[in-house]
């Protein structure tokens, strides 16, 4: 099963390396071929066909999100569009912004049927003052009168590429709302999307009653996973710390409230009555199942919950059924299906953090002889993961934190054990009894405001962050053999051989001028050029181009 996933996985990561996206007629090709490896019986065809089947799924659904293309004549133009909006709106001072799902597109000539979705700005009026409670609901039906555009993103490495995000979200033009033509509302579906609106409901009363501070919009993302509104300075300090996973509703949390919500239901269920219907363990499982779903459904199913959803319930599906399933299976399933659902998520970097997470977890700790101690149960893993994902974190962001290790073993049994309960036990009283709300999130916020005085002091330690690139795929490679080596059992043979495959990456030293010589560097930045000088041990950039926004530009 394991390899079967990985060669699907294969199939779909080669139509990455293609520059144009190819024809359709290829997943006949593939189709082909896989029947013939099928005949001709030739040795490992399964594994064959798995990566002729994770191209051409891969293709195909590419070619789905890809069959709407904003025709040049509708760009820049007044247009009406008829949809419903598919996502949580998020408010900024200057705008409300959603996914909007468009069923017709009317032009000056007349209405064209289209299914696709757009990223969609509404601007907010001037004239009146900025709230959190947004106009939008999900699932209401508009008429609008918009603007659209083309995506188009920067490609700047270790940086966001929104056009990537989009891409693998289905989202084909982004634009905004027209207000000189009045939007008309046509119909409201509250129960369309109910886990959507419930999140909005919770975000609503959550961003109502909690007081104004630093961690307040943090307790949002971690009760609903949105995390707008967040400033750059806050990001800045996780990704320093190397605590970003935390701040989202990812695995880890699906994790600590389904083994709370095991524990809780095993020890009430230990009465005589209850044991007669059903086992402790066995309720344990279906009450810690309900809970992994109710909190995936909370943070919208994005990829790191779908992965942990997954391995959860084949778990607790065996516990039920009195089987035993390996971890490498269960993690092999996740992955197969994840990428059932929507295999352009490997675009997303949570993709790959979230699974090269799990699996070095599995590595690291599976398959030790009776392993005990405080060490074994909180330090190893994060020695395992701050190993681990050194490649993995030098590859997407170009930096790695240094006291990423320090900063998770304190930050993760304090996030697991008081402000993950208070947030959920928050969501639900505010949907049921606000008043006890109040107190319940000022707890959480005043946990959640002592714990990141701790990350910030981490953060502005000098040697806290260590900037490093790797230049290509065989550096990649050698460092992940290296830890791969280095995380075998104590007494395995060689095991510290494995500091040679890292030396590559840890000492690669990118070409620089000359001394006494420069590289002079003009880049179109939209709108202007920046100049860009670099020597041996100095680099000025001259005008940084165009303001994206408050806390970002071209530069």
């Amino acid at each position: 099963m394991t390899f079967l996933s990985l060669a699907f996985l294969s199939g779909v990561l080669f139509l990455q390396e293609f520059s144009q996206l190819p024809s359709r007629g290829w997943i006949a090709v593939a189709f082909i071929c896989c029947f013939l490896c099928y005949k001709l019986k030739a040795r490992a065809y399964p594994i064959l066909i798995a990566v002729l089947l994770g191209f051409s799924w891969c293709l195909w659904q590419a070619h789905a999100v890809a069959s709407f293309t904003l025709k040049p004549e509708w760009e820049g133009r007044p247009l009406w569009l008829e949809g419903e909006v598919i996502s949580l709106p998020r408010v900024s001072p200057h705008q409300t912004s959603c996914v909007f799902r468009i069923r017709s597109i009317r032009d000056e000539k007349l209405s064209h049927p289209v299914s696709t979705s757009i990223n969609l700005s509404w601007p907010n009026d001037p004239k009146q003052s900025h709230h959190t409670v947004s106009p939008l609901h999900v699932g209401d039906e508009w008429r609008l009168a918009v603007r659209l555009k083309k995506i188009h993103s920067t490609m700047n490495p270790g940086g966001f590429d929104f056009e990537a995000w989009a891409f693998q979200n289905g989202i084909r033009a982004r634009g905004y709302v027209v207000l000189q033509e009045k939007p008309t509302l046509l119909a409201e579906h509250p129960w369309r999307f109910p886990v959507a609106r419930l999140r909005q409901s919770i975000q609503e009363r959550a961003q109502q009653t909690l007081p104004p501070s630093q961690t307040s919009p943090w307790l949002v993302a971690l009760m609903v996973g949105e995390r707008a509104g967040i400033a750059q300075s806050e990001w800045e300090v996780l990704r320093n710390t190397g605590t970003n996973h935390l701040m989202a509703i990812a695995g880890l949390h699906i994790g600590f409230m389904s083994a709370l919500a095991h524990w809780l239901t095993v020890r009430l269920w230990r009465y005589p009555r209850l044991l007669y219907y059903l086992p402790a363990q066995q309720a344990g499982a279906c009450a810690s199942l309900l809970m992994a779903m109710i909190y995936s459904a909370l943070a919208g199913f994005s990829i790191p919950t779908q992965r942990a959803l997954v391995m959860i319930a084949v778990y607790l599906l065996a516990t039920l059924c009195r089987r035993t399933i390996p971890l490498w299976q269960a993690w092999s399933l996740a992955l197969l299906l994840v990428l059932l659902l929507n295999p352009l998520s490997v675009l997303s970097s949570s993709f790959w953090l979230s699974f090269v997470t799990l699996a070095l977890i599995i590595y690291g700790l599976s398959g030790r002889l009776a392993p005990q101690g405080f060490w074994w149960h909180w330090g190893r893993p994060q020695w395992v993961l701050a190993l681990g994902l050194l490649p993995l974190s030098l590859w997407l962001f170009m930096q790695y934190s240094l006291v990423s290790f320090l900063a998770n073993f304190i930050a993760i049994p304090w996030v697991g054990f008081t402000i993950l309960p208070l947030c959920f036990l928050s969501a639900i009283l505010l949907l049921l009894c606000p008043f006890l709300a109040n107190y319940s999130l000022l707890l959480a916020d005043k946990s959640l405001a002592l714990l990141w005085a701790i990350l910030g002091w981490l953060a502005e330690l000098p040697w806290a962050i260590w900037h490093q690139s790797i230049p290509n795929y065989a550096y990649l490679i050698a460092a992940t053999m290296g830890v791969v080596i280095l995380l075998l059992p104590r007494g395995f043979p060689g095991r510290y051989l494995g500091m040679l495959w890292l030396l590559p990456a840890l000492f690669f030293i990118p070409t620089s001028p000359n001394w006494g010589a420069l590289q002079f560097t003009l880049l179109d930045v939209g709108q202007g050029l920046s100049a860009v000088v670099q020597t041996q041990t100095h680099v000025l950039v001259f005008d940084t181009g165009a303001r994206l926004g408050p806390e970002s530009d071209m530069g």
